[in-house]
């Protein structure tokens, strides 16, 4: 089982990331860290999409099983 808890800079060349669009632009993007796949709604504009991701990024909480 893995994940990981940030993207270092020097993995990005190694790790593929996969973006998957989805269509409901009323969600926020999910990041599916153990298979690197960030599902991505199709937002109507570049503000829409820059506003959805800093609010995924300043409101998340992690999980603990």
């Amino acid at each position: 089982m893995g994940g990981k808890t940030a993207l270092l800079f020097d993995s990005i060349t190694r790790d593929h990331i996969t973006i998957q669009p989805t269509n409901d632009d009323k969600f926020l993007p999910v990041a599916h860290t153990c298979f690197n796949l960030l599902d991505l709604p199709r937002y109507k504009t570049k503000e829409r999409l820059k506003y959805k991701l800093m609010q995924a990024i300043q409101q998340t909480e992690g999980f603990s099983l």
